[in-house]
């Protein structure tokens, strides 16, 4: 990458570029396209009204100092000045060198714009491409640019794996995921948090705490007692959940327990699935034969298909038993909710749906409507129950031919979430968030946003992950609006 951003380029003007430099800064802040003859109609329009004389030069010209005027990212010139603050790119810089002093070899661009996110607020840096271009261009040999990441040198580099598994195998206890993720801060988040995730190896011990399988011993004959009893329970009821084995190990092999206090009955579970998982089926908190596997989601949708009604007491009753949250989709496969503690087989639906979506369209004037925000429930055609938030709900989760559910899960105690036009767009919980901060008026921080989507009925608790950058394609998306 050069000067000039994602291409090469051998032209180099000999003119002074500050004119240019001036009417890139005063009208062209969101970026100049390159290869657009509206973008150079206004430019050459922009600069005889500002310099008060005529551009003489050709369109070519004119484009080749432009782009020598800035970085080139994604078709667009941008002026490096005014991308970022000069304090917020300070502040940039000394956490790269200062990384590499504490001995950090390698530093993610992605990680680097989360963890600076708040400074882009109100600049044109959007993603961790666009941070990319920007510190290529900036770079004075102070660090090695690669395509992710950026490095002491090119030949400082670390897999973000072996950083993971060496630390945590240096430590006598679990340790907290977002805490392992300060620790390795150079690393992006998510990397980090994939890396515990997909490699069995790195056992969660609950709360999102880790510990690498290494430090959890067992003798040679607990591995056969603990063999026995899975198999024992498998030949008489199909499984075994994780907690009732751990209950017959506390029994019979005390001190397994015993010399691992700090391990949870889930650490101990997940641990043996290291172990065991070419002779028995883990998954989740079920253990099961390999010809037959079965899965929590299983256990509660077999539960919902085999009854015409149950109670949110029951479902409460069988999680308590598993020692899990309700899979609350596994169980809307066979039966819908009619109320907050009743539930009914589908086979018992009986909705109109045309006449049902023909009433979500007096109510829903826009693209989307809170849940919250229906109550007026006697207008609705009869559906064999009486309306209220919770069948609401699973008609729009599970019947509308016009209307999806969008949400962040289904909530054991109350209706969260947004009733949304298919014929939009919006698919996802993201994409919603953005559309609706964008239109919300309010100012865009962390805080304000989750009070937002909090108020208006679209997340129970003031909780979102990755709803930084979400704002910062709110923020985007005002910009364009207010531009047009």
């Amino acid at each position: 990458i050069d000067k000039t951003g994602d291409e090469d380029s051998s032209f180099e003007p000999t003119m002074d570029k500050s004119p240019f430099i001036t009417v890139l800064k005063e009208k062209f802040a969101r970026g100049f396209r390159l290869g657009s003859s509206l973008d150079m109609k206004k430019f050459k329009r922009f600069y005889e009204a500002i310099h008060e004389e005529a551009l003489e030069l050709e369109d070519d010209e004119i484009e080749q100092i432009i782009r020598a005027c800035g970085i080139v990212h994604e078709g667009k010139i941008y002026l490096p000045e005014i991308m970022i603050s000069e304090e917020s790119k300070e502040k940039i810089l000394r956490y790269i060198m200062d990384s590499f002093s504490e001995g950090k070899t390698t530093i993610y661009y992605e990680a680097l714009f989360r963890l600076f996110s708040d400074d882009f607020l109100g600049y044109y840096i959007y993603d961790a491409d666009m941070l990319k271009a920007y510190l290529s261009y900036i770079n004075e040999g102070n660090y090695h640019i690669s395509k992710s990441y950026l490095s002491k040198d090119a030949c400082s580099v670390s897999d973000p794996y072996d950083e993971v598994k060496s630390y945590l195998k240096n430590c006598a206890a679990p340790l907290d995921s977002d805490e392992l993720c300060q620790i390795l801060s150079h690393i992006p988040a998510a990397k980090v948090k994939h890396v515990l995730g997909t490699s069995s190896e790195f056992v969660n011990n609950g709360k999102s705490a880790y510990f690498h399988v290494s430090i959890v011993h067992f003798y040679d004959e607990d591995m056969e007692i603990i063999r026995d009893i899975i198999s024992n329970a498998i030949r008489d009821n199909g499984f075994i959940s994780g907690n009732e084995l751990f209950t017959a190990i506390k029994s019979l092999r005390p001190h397994i327990v015993e010399n691992n206090a700090a391990i949870s009955s889930l650490g101990i579970r997940d641990t043996l699935k290291y172990h065991l998982g070419q002779e028995f089926s883990f998954n989740g908190n079920i253990i099961s034969d390999t010809r037959k596997k079965l899965t929590m989601a299983d256990v509660f949708a077999d539960f919902a298909k085999k009854r015409t009604s149950f109670t949110l007491a029951e479902l409460s009753t069988l999680a308590s038993e598993l020692e899990t949250g309700i899979y609350f989709e596994s169980v809307y496969e066979y039966a819908f909710r009619i109320s907050l503690d009743e539930f009914m087989s589908k086979n018992n639906a009986k909705f109109f749906v045309e006449q049902t979506d023909k009433i979500l369209d007096r109510f829903c004037s826009g693209n989307y409507i809170s849940i919250k925000n229906i109550s007026d429930f006697g207008i609705f055609p009869d559906a064999g129950f009486q309306w209220n938030s919770f069948l609401l709900e699973q008609y729009v989760y599970s019947f509308s031919k016009k209307y999806r559910l969008i949400h962040v899960g289904f909530n054991q105690r109350a209706c969260v979430g947004a009733i949304v036009r298919r014929s939009t767009d919006i698919d996802t919980f993201d994409d919603f968030a953005v559309d609706v901060l964008a239109n919300s008026g309010i100012e865009l921080t962390k805080a304000n946003a989750l009070a937002y989507l909090v108020e208006e009925g679209y997340l129970a608790r003031r909780n979102y992950t990755g709803i930084e950058p979400l704002l910062i394609r709110a923020n985007a998306q005002r910009n364009i609006k207010g531009k047009k």
